[in-house]
C-alpha cells in the first residue's frame, strides 16, 4: 500500500482547504426530510485524510470524549485501508454511523490545521470508513481486567434502564465483557433521542437502526414499553437477581420558560415538537409562522424541520451568532434553507386571541454584558427596545431535565439541578450497585459524551461485580 503522505514527505505543503463534502442543494431541501450531508466518496476520503499531519502527540485523541484513536484510523484511510480504519473505530465506538453524522467533532476544534485553514474533517472520515466497508465488521470480546492472570469470564446478570446512546453503549461494553444484559426501554423502539429527537435529514432512521442492530447482535434481552417507577422499581430489579443496574434514562422532562401570557395554544416544547416531527405522519405547518427560541442543536433541528413542514420558521436567540451552541455548519445550513435569525432578542410576553391561540410575541432587544456561569456574555435588556413579532407557534428549545420521580425514593441522591449524583471516575450512584450516565447525570450533552459515560459505567460495573479495581481509558475521562 502507498505510504501515508504525512510520513512520506512531512515538509510537503498540505492543502489548507478541506475537501468539500457533498450536500443536497438548498433549494431542494425544504420539501424533503432526505439526508442533507451526503458524505465522502472513497477517493474524496483518502484526499481529505492526506491533509492530516499525523501529529506525534495528537490533540484530537485527547479531545475525544470516547478516546478514539483518531490518528490511527486516519493513517489507515490515507492508505486506502478502510477496513482497518473501521476496525479501529469500533474498538471504542459502537455508533460509527451515528457519530459520523451528528458528533459535534470536539476533535476538529483542536486540529492544528485549523490555525491556517480548515480542520481535517474527522467526523466525515469516520462516516466514510463505515460507508465504504458496510456491515463487514465485528465487536471483539474483551477479557476481564487484570491481564493474563484474569479469571475466566463470569456472566453476571446486568440491568440497563434506557436504550438511548448511553444505555446501549453500556450494554455493548457489558456484553463484550461477558455479562448477561437486559435492556429496559420505556418506548416501543430503541434509540432514545437518536430516534425521537433528531430529524431524518440530519440522522436517517436506517443509520440509527443499523448501529443498534449491530449492538443487539451481541446478544441481550430487550423489554420495551417498560418504564421505571411505573412498570418496575430498582428494588424489583435487585430482587430479580440483577448484580448491578445502570440508569440511562436521559433528560426527557421539559423545563418550560416563564413568560407572561401563558398558557396559550401554540406553545410547544422542543421535545414534544421533535417527537411529532419524527413520527410517521408529522403535522403540516403550511402558512404558519413558527418561532423557535434557543441557539443549540435542538433549536436548529426544530426550525429546519418546521421549514420542511411548510412553515415560515425563524429563530429567536438572546445572544449573538458567535455565542450559539449549535455548530457553524448547522447554522449555515439553516440560513441556506431560508431560516431567519433574530439575535440579541428575548421573548417577554405572548399575545393570544379570544380563543387563547398564539398570535404574536412581544420581544426585547438585548446587549451582551459580563460573562455568566456558562462563561458566555450575559444578555442584558436594552431599555425602550420592545417590538412585536407575529407567530402562530412558539417552540421552546431551551432546557430539559431528567424525570427522577422514581429515583429519590429508591435511595438515589440528586443534585440541585435534579440530575443523578455520581462518582466521576466510575459513574457509581449513591446506592450500591447502581450506576448512571448520559443526560440524566450531565444534563443535555452530545452523543460522544453520552457514549463515554455508558462505557465508563460498564467497566466500573464489571469491576464492581468482580470486586476488582477499575481501569478507565485515560483519554475517556469525564469533562
Amino acid at each position: 500500500m502507498e505510504q501515508p503522505l504525512a510520513e512520506k514527505d512531512k515538509k510537503q505543503k498540505l492543502n489548507p482547504v478541506r475537501v468539500p463534502v457533498r450536500t443536497l442543494l438548498p433549494e431542494s431541501r425544504t420539501h424533503t426530510f432526505a439526508e442533507v450531508v451526503r458524505g465522502y466518496s472513497r477517493d474524496e476520503a483518502v484526499a481529505e485524510a492526506r491533509r492530516c499531519l499525523l501529529c506525534p502527540k495528537p490533540k484530537c485523541v485527547a479531545a475525544c470524549p470516547i478516546g478514539q484513536s483518531v490518528d490511527d484510523y486516519i493513517r489507515a484511510i490515507q492508505q486506502g485501508d478502510f477496513q482497518t480504519a473501521l476496525s479501529i473505530i469500533v474498538r471504542d465506538n459502537p455508533f460509527p454511523r451515528v457519530c459520523g453524522r451528528v458528533c459535534p467533532a470536539h476533535c476538529e476544534a483542536v486540529c492544528p490545521n485549523a490555525k491556517r485553514g480548515d480542520a481535517v474533517a474527522i467526523r466525515y472520515l469516520k462516516r466514510a470508513a463505515v460507508e465504504c466497508v458496510g456491515d463487514d465488521y465485528h465487536f471483539e470480546r474483551l477479557s476481564a481486567p487484570g491481564g493474563e492472570h484474569s479469571p475466566e469470564p463470569v456472566e453476571y446478570p446486568m440491568a440497563v434502564i434506557g436504550a438511548g446512546p448511553t444505555g446501549l453503549s453500556c450494554a455493548w461494553r457489558l456484553r463484550q465483557l461477558g455479562h448477561a444484559v437486559t435492556l429496559f426501554e420505556a418506548e416501543q423502539e430503541l434509540g432514545g433521542m437518536l430516534r425521537y429527537g433528531i430529524p431524518a435529514f440530519r440522522l436517517p432512521r436506517w443509520a440509527v437502526d443499523a448501529d443498534i442492530q449491530r449492538i443487539l447482535d451481541l446478544g441481550m434481552q430487550v423489554q420495551t414499553g417498560m418504564s421505571l417507577g411505573t412498570d418496575f422499581t430498582l428494588d424489583d430489579l435487585f430482587a430479580q437477581g440483577f448484580a448491578a443496574v445502570f440508569l440511562g434514562i436521559g433528560a426527557l422532562k421539559p423545563k418550560r420558560m416563564v413568560i407572561e401570557g401563558e398558557p396559550c395554544r401554540g406553545l410547544l416544547h422542543v421535545l414534544d415538537f421533535m417527537q411529532q416531527v419524527c413520527s410517521p405522519n408529522p403535522r403540516r405547518l403550511a402558512g404558519k409562522r413558527v418561532a423557535v427560541v434557543g441557539g443549540g442543536f435542538a433549536a436548529m433541528d426544530a426550525v429546519r424541520s418546521a421549514r420542511r413542514l411548510g412553515a415560515d420558521a425563524f429563530v429567536i436567540y438572546r445572544r449573538d451568532k458567535a455565542q450559539m451552541p449549535a455548530s457553524p455548519e448547522e447554522v449555515h445550513h439553516a440560513e441556506e434553507e431560508g431560516v431567519e435569525f433574530h439575535f440579541l432578542t428575548q421573548p417577554i410576553k405572548l399575545l393570544s386571541d379570544q380563543r387563547q391561540r398564539l398570535r404574536a410575541i412581544v420581544c426585547q432587544r438585548q446587549r451582551l454584558g459580563e460573562p455568566d456561569a456558562s462563561g458566555r456574555p450575559r444578555p442584558v435588556p436594552v431599555e425602550d427596545s420592545k417590538f412585536v413579532i407575529a407567530a402562530d407557534f412558539l417552540i421552546e428549545a431551551v432546557s430539559q431535565e431528567p424525570d427522577t420521580a422514581a429515583l429519590a425514593p429508591a435511595g438515589i441522591a440528586l443534585s440541585r439541578w435534579n440530575t443523578v449524583v455520581v462518582d466521576e471516575q466510575t459513574q457509581a450512584a449513591s446506592r450500591p450497585g447502581v450506576f448512571a450516565g448520559g443526560d440524566c447525570v450531565t444534563g443535555s450533552l452530545d452523543v460522544p459524551r453520552a457514549i463515554a459515560t455508558g462505557v465508563r459505567a460498564a467497566v466500573a460495573m464489571d469491576a464492581y461485580v468482580r470486586q476488582q479495581s477499575v481501569e478507565i481509558n485515560p483519554h475517556a475521562q469525564p469533562e
